[in-house]
């Protein structure tokens, strides 16, 4: 076994999250010669099981490995609704179990990526369910600053109390950049959950029970006045306007 690729493999393995008992079970195949190496691993997250299956294939000429997907599956207690997403391993987008399992249930992430051209900036990550690869799998699409989503301004479209406190706020905003689904209350005293929606510019929202709100009851949280359908509609035509999705 080449052992220089065993450290990168093993590295790669280590830094997504995997224990040291997972990856001895891929080292185990790897040492055996394995041509296509394809694992079963769980874990328990504070969003449900996440199951992931890495896959590993072996290179045309000598004993090399490389470790470019994983499928992640979150099985939530009481969900029907199955989540799964094909995560593309690679030094630009590197997403931990931890926040492939928050993205997951809902949440979008705010983290450090690497652009086309190789060179670092802030943006934001989410699953995007229309964006599949050949296989039929959603993936994880990232949005570079450019494109112009700003959390403090999607928080401004809704009537939410914990907007109005400064330090609420912040720490609202903080946890949400970090993938969270978080609690917040109305303006009419309900209870919510709101996650950002980086691709159409605004907060995803839902009920008590973890039900997205319906369109209508998405505009009776509005401050705005804007009709949900033209506020999606109008992020929808610039994003493909200005093709600016990382």
């Amino acid at each position: 076994m080449n052992m220089k690729n065993e450290r990168f493999i093993t590295n790669q393995m280590s830094d997504i999250g995997y224990s040291a008992k997972e990856i001895d079970e891929v080292r185990e195949a790897m040492a055996h010669g394995q041509p296509g190496i394809s694992k079963t691993f769980s874990k328990d997250t504070e969003e449900g099981r996440l199951v992931t299956r890495p896959v590993l294939t072996k290179g045309s000429e000598g004993d090399f490995y490389f470790f470019n997907k994983y499928r992640a599956t979150l099985l939530q207690p009481g969900v029907q609704d199955v989540k799964e997403v094909m995560v593309y391993v690679n030094k630009s987008h590197n997403y931990t179990l931890d926040e492939v399992s928050k993205m997951l249930k809902g949440g979008a992430l705010e983290k450090e990526l690497l652009d086309r051209n190789q060179k670092p900036y802030v943006g934001w990550s989410a699953v995007d369910s229309k964006e599949v690869d050949k296989d039929g799998f959603s993936l994880i699409k990232s949005r570079h600053p450019n494109y112009g989503f700003v959390l403090s301004e999607a928080a401004e479209q809704f009537a939410i109390k914990d907007f109005k406190d400064d330090t609420r706020r912040l720490e609202v905003f903080d946890r949400l950049k970090k993938g969270e689904l978080v609690r917040v209350t109305g303006a009419d005293d309900k209870t919510y959950f709101i996650a950002p929606n980086p691709k159409f510019k605004t907060l995803d929202i839902y009920d008590d029970q973890a039900r997205k709100l319906s369109m209508e009851q998405r505009m009776e949280l509005r401050v705005d006045g804007m009709k949900e359908g033209e506020k999606h509609s109008n992020a929808a035509r610039q994003e493909a306007k200005k093709g600016m999705g990382v």
